[in-house]
């Protein structure tokens, strides 16, 4: 992997150059999540993640579905289902 060297401007901001967004799959208007790490000599990593949202109520990925315009997961349905939440 070849790194780019870019600057943070005095907003704290940097721009990520077209070509490694677009190697990336990501899009101008994508939300991103940011998360930093260190490597194994305990340098700081910044890494960048497509936002894709989650259950609603607890955040859960992995099974979350759509209803009504909100995400919820396997378990908060069957939760919410079992204290009568849900109706028939």
């Amino acid at each position: 992997m070849q790194g780019i060297i870019r600057g943070i401007d005095p907003q704290r901001r940097i721009v990520i150059p077209k070509e490694t967004l677009m190697a990336a799959g990501l899009e101008a208007g994508d939300l991103v999540e940011v998360f930093s790490d260190a490597d194994t000599v305990g340098r700081p990593i910044v890494s960048l993640v497509r936002y894709t949202p989650g259950c609603c109520l607890c955040g859960e990925k992995t099974t979350a579905v759509e209803y009504s315009g909100r995400k919820f997961c396997e378990h908060c349905i069957l939760e919410l289902h079992s204290k009568g939440g849900a109706t028939t």
